[in-house]
């Protein structure tokens, strides 16, 4: 299922990521386009293994919410240029990837195929937005003062606030108490100018639940595939341990974060799901409120 695109395209192979959130297929280049070879990274990135998508054509990639005429367009022009749509992994589950298709010679076949690559989109879309189930988040509208549109039961009580209190309120109403306010701006627009994920780790916010420390997570949410961001899911995780720098302080919970950040954690610029992470430059020192 493999070895026709790692036998026969040494320059391109050279250059594949070894993220798993890409991945490439071997297809015809006649309708119905059978799968003719896959990359093993497609099983971290839709769940299939080689053998159960090689002498498949590729509706089996597609649902109810794949733009079948967008796919059919890229397909038949493989101009190499890239757009969003929503393809469906294993289980059944939409996953809006960015794909691009491109001419390319196969030796083995003696033919002319397309070659499809598929990362996972940095944005997700709105509905995906609303499924999220398993944290606490609030979602933004991606135009300053980028007012709290909707949060969800477990940020409610997580936070132990209640909903009037922070719905239509800006951004800045539930940035945590660890971060500068050019930080917390910072990433806001990563997602909703630069349409990217972007995380900031091991950060103090007032939860009289399970503790203090969160990651905290930008996501960039569209209305539909190939749309601008409309809108920015800001998930929060509670950290595993907490951080080497916290210092501990001896107000209440419910009054205070439990810990001072003495030094930040950088914040990152990331892929969600994608690449290797890239650091962004360390900003000034602050402490919690």
């Amino acid at each position: 299922g493999t070895s026709d695109m790692h036998w026969n395209c040494p320059t391109i192979c050279s250059t594949i990521s070894t993220d798993m959130q890409t991945s490439r297929l071997l297809l015809t280049s006649d309708f119905p386009h059978l799968i003719l070879s896959v990359e093993t990274g497609l099983q971290n990135l839709l769940g299939y293994s080689p053998h159960e998508l090689v002498g498949k054509d590729i509706r089996i990639l597609q649902g109810t919410e794949t733009n079948a005429g967008l796919l059919s367009f890229s397909l038949d022009h493989a101009s190499a240029m890239q757009s969003q749509i929503s393809l469906y992994e294993r289980h059944g589950l939409a996953v809006l990837m960015d794909v691009s298709c491109e001419h390319f010679f196969s030796i083995s076949q003696n033919k002319r195929c397309i070659l499809m690559g598929l990362t996972a989109s940095e944005t997700i879309t709105l509905g995906q937005a609303l499924g999220e189930t398993a944290f606490p988040y609030a979602l933004l509208a991606a135009e300053w003062p980028h007012r709290i549109e909707m949060v969800s039961q477990l940020y409610l009580d997580e936070f132990g606030v209640a909903v009037q209190d922070v719905v239509n309120q800006s951004a800045n109403h539930i940035k945590p108490a660890s971060l500068t306010d050019s930080g917390w701006q910072a990433l806001i627009d990563v997602a909703s100018i630069q349409g990217r994920q972007a995380v900031q780790r091991e950060v103090s916010c007032r939860s009289p639940c399970r503790g203090a420390w969160f990651d905290v997570h930008f996501v960039p949410v569209v209305s539909a595939p190939n749309r601008r961001v409309e809108h920015i899911l800001v998930r929060f995780s509670t950290c595993r341990t907490q951080p080497a720098y916290a210092a501990p302080l001896a107000e209440s919970l419910h009054a205070a974060p439990l810990y001072a950040a003495a030094t930040p954690a950088p914040a990152r610029v990331l892929p969600w799901p994608g690449s290797t992470e890239a650091t962004r430059p360390p900003r000034d020192d602050v402490a919690a409120r």
